[in-house]
């Protein structure tokens, strides 16, 4: 069996691509805030990390270019 890899791409709450990762996390860039999309009293925690322009019903990280 063969593969080829002909494109790679990542979504993080940091950004979309590689670029746009690394260079938050070498600035220290701050992804966590407060959640404010639904109510947490009943969870531990109220922070998140959030993927900004993030489509979740397009089916595909192609909807945010």
């Amino acid at each position: 069996m063969k593969a080829v890899v002909v494109e790679q791409d990542m979504v993080t709450a940091l950004g979309q691509g590689a670029y746009a990762c690394w260079r938050g996390i070498l600035t220290g860039a701050p992804v966590f805030t407060q959640v404010t999309r639904f109510a947490t009293q009943s969870f531990q925690t109220h922070i998140a990390a959030h993927v900004s322009g993030l489509d979740a019903d397009a089916g595909s990280a192609d909807s945010l270019v």
